[in-house]
């Protein structure tokens, strides 16, 4: 009887025991599919339990637009996918210069140079931003207005929310909001306060915030950081593109120089590689509608420009990011040299198609870099 009551308590054990392991992997696998994963993964559970301290709230960033302008600023060169161009002229880094309010909605930039003291105008558009506008050289004999300051040099954008229903947008055509501008030292990046006076310095950095916008003024597609150093006889503009909307975009232009014929009837283009691909040359009185010829096609990446007076200046300018600002140079349009009107010619860097669309998604991100160089001695 003692055996036999042993080997039934033995029996009993084992049995205990495979049901307690049973009920083991059945917990574990239950673990991994209901109810404890569900408990572990709620947020509110979690911060609502006795201790805690971390809190359910998502933290809010604050918008672009109502961050405001740093006290000091220094561009940051590194985001931008620049090249070298052969040939081209070294950078302008240091140069002493002025800058000054003129009146409202008016700022210039003076600086001497060997023919006289070169002014830049930074003018204020009737819907509130602010674009460069007239180059002028005033020397002894007089002045000469190089550029009159009635177009644009940034940049302008066939801009779209669907394809074939596109809008001019940015520079001198509109559908652009002004954020905020902003000027500083070149040199140290402390901030400025221009509208008390005129102040010197051997660069100033000028940030301008704004939204580019299809035409209602409360749909923006791009939040735009324009940074301009001027420094002597150069300006430079690097541009950043913060896509907050899909878009598509057809044939537009991220660098510009209009200029009167009788100092810029010529124009040299070169390549990246140093060549020179074309001497165009305009009419010295043009079309006075618009319809002459736009000699497009050009895969520069630099222009030299000149005219039959004052022949020992001219305007070296060029774009340095390939990518963004002429994508590599893959459209049919490209680099151009418009013979204007009666008595203007223009200069375009163009990127996009102008029969069909290009998307650009939203969270995109572009940099550009423009550079304008006024020369003495051709």
């Amino acid at each position: 009887m003692v055996g036999l009551n042993m080997k039934k308590l033995l029996c009993t054990l084992i049995g205990l025991s495979l049901l307690v392991s049973l009920a083991a992997c059945g917990g574990e696998k239950a673990d991994e599919s209901s109810a404890p994963a569900a408990e572990s993964s709620d947020p509110v559970a979690e911060s609502s339990a006795p201790g805690g301290e971390e809190s359910s709230e998502p933290e809010v960033s604050t918008p672009w637009e109502d961050i405001a302008p740093a006290e000091s600023f220094t561009l940051d060169r590194s985001v931008y996918k620049t090249g070298e161009i052969q040939g081209a002229p070294e950078e302008v880094t240091s140069y002493p210069g002025i800058f000054e309010l003129r009146r409202e909605g008016l700022y210039k930039y003076s600086c001497e140079t060997d023919g006289g003291t070169m002014e830049i105008t930074f003018a204020q558009t009737a819907w509130g931003t602010w674009n460069l506008g007239a180059w002028r050289l005033v020397g002894e004999e007089g002045t000469t207005v190089f550029v009159a300051g009635s177009t644009d040099l940034e940049y302008v954008y066939r801009a779209a929310k669907k394809p074939g229903d596109w809008v001019w947008s940015g520079g001198n055509h509109g559908n652009e909001k002004l954020i905020d501008l902003t000027f500083y030292d070149g040199a140290t990046g402390k901030k400025l306060d221009v509208e008390a006076g005129s102040v010197s310095a051997d660069s100033f950095t000028v940030v301008e915030r704004t939204k580019l916008r299809w035409g209602d003024e409360n749909d923006s597609y791009c939040n735009v950081t324009r940074i301009y150093t001027f420094c002597g006889p150069q300006v430079r503009l690097n541009v950043d593109y913060d896509y907050t909307q899909d878009c598509c975009f057809y044939l537009s232009y991220t660098g510009m120089f209009p200029v009167d014929k009788r100092y810029g009837l010529w124009c040299d283009m070169y390549d990246a590689q140093g060549s020179k691909l074309a001497t165009i040359e305009t009419e010295k009185v043009g079309k006075a509608d618009y319809s002459g010829d736009v000699h497009s096609g050009n895969a520069a990446v630099r222009a030299v420009i000149y005219g039959y007076e004052q022949t020992d200046y001219s305007f070296d300018i060029r774009v340095t990011t390939f990518a963004d600002s002429v994508n590599d140079l893959n459209n049919d349009y490209k680099t151009s040299f418009w013979d204007m009107n009666q008595t203007q010619n223009k200069l375009y860097f163009s990127k996009y198609f102008l029969d069909k669309p290009t998307n650009v998604s939203a969270g995109t991100q572009l940099h550009t870099e423009c550079i304008w160089l006024f020369c003495s001695g051709k």
